[in-house]
C-alpha cells in the first residue's frame, strides 16, 4: 500500500477502487470534540486526477479547524430543512417540531470529510435519522469555505459513486 506523507494533514495511504477510482485515506482518523467516534478523512480521485489537483492548503485548514467545519454543516442542513422542507419531504405545517432544534439535537452521525479536486469537498453524515438523512446519510457539499448544497442519500445513492 502506498503512503504518503503531507504536511499540515498527515499520512494518507492510497486504496484503489473499482472504474479507475483511487481514494487517499487519512491513515489516523480526526478526533471530534462533537462526536464520539473518529471522523475520517479521504482524498476521492478519478481517473487521471492526482493530488496535485486537490488543494491542499484548504485541506488542511479544514482539517485543522474540523469542529467548525463539523458545526457549519449541521447548522446548512437545518437551515436547509427549515428554508426548504419540501426537499426534506415535509410540508409547511409539519416543521413546528423542527424549529425549535439546536445543531446539537440534530440525530446525524457518523461524519467523514471527503475532498475532490480543486476547491470542492463534502462532510457526508454516514448516518442519521429522517427526515434529515436518506438511507444512506446526507451530504453537505462545499465549494471552497461555503456549504452549498445538501444531498439526502437514497437508497440508490453512494456518495463516492462515479457517474
Amino acid at each position: 500500500m502506498t503512503q504518503l506523507e503531507l504536511a499540515g494533514i498527515g499520512t494518507l495511504a492510497r486504496e484503489e477502487w473499482p472504474q479507475n477510482v483511487f481514494v487517499w485515506r487519512l491513515v489516523e482518523p480526526l478526533s471530534s470534540g462533537l462526536f464520539d467516534e473518529p471522523v475520517e478523512a479521504t482524498v476521492f480521485l478519478v481517473g487521471d486526477d492526482g493530488l496535485d489537483g486537490v488543494d491542499l492548503t484548504l485541506m488542511a485548514g479544514v482539517l485543522a479547524d474540523l469542529d467548525r467545519h463539523l458545526e457549519t454543516s449541521l447548522r446548512f442542513v437545518l437551515d436547509s430543512l427549515l428554508q426548504r422542507p419540501e426537499e426534506f419531504g415535509l410540508t409547511e405545517a409539519e416543521l413546528t417540531p423542527y424549529r425549535a432544534l439546536s445543531t446539537d439535537d440534530l440525530p446525524l452521525d457518523e461524519p467523514e470529510v471527503v475532498f475532490y479536486t480543486h476547491d470542492e469537498w463534502a462532510v457526508h453524515f454516514q448516518a442519521g435519522d429522517p427526515p434529515f438523512a436518506g438511507p444512506n446519510g446526507i451530504v453537505v457539499e462545499y465549494q471552497n469555505l461555503v456549504p452549498v448544497r445538501v444531498d439526502r442519500l437514497a437508497d440508490e445513492d453512494d456518495p463516492s459513486s462515479v457517474d
